[in-house]
């Protein structure tokens, strides 16, 4: 991701917004955003044009640590993404929104 990352929290959900590209380096980043999530998060995908094995290890890690406090929910996918996810078998692992 070649921008900065976005949360924004309310009572119920944690919607933290991607842009540009998620890829190796900017995982480190991505981490320290998606670690401040304690309870259901939706990852916001409208403004995210890449990703790579990097970025989904991160979305995977993250699932994992959330998967009994309210889950990871991945929305506003593009074409593109969304039938990399349902290739790779992600859509199975993964709620997609």
């Amino acid at each position: 991701m070649t921008e900065d990352f976005a949360a924004v929290w309310d009572s119920e959900t944690t919607v933290i917004y991607l842009s540009g590209r998620f890829d190796a380096t900017q995982v480190a980043r991505a981490n320290q955003a998606l670690a401040r999530a304690e309870g259901a998060t939706d990852v916001d995908f409208s403004e995210l044009v890449y990703i790579s094995s990097a970025g989904i290890g991160s979305l995977l890690a993250t699932h994992k640590r959330l998967d009994k406090l309210g889950g990871l929910r991945l929305v506003n996918m593009n074409a593109h993404i969304r039938e990399l996810f349902e290739l790779a078998g992600f859509d199975t692992v993964f709620e997609m929104g």
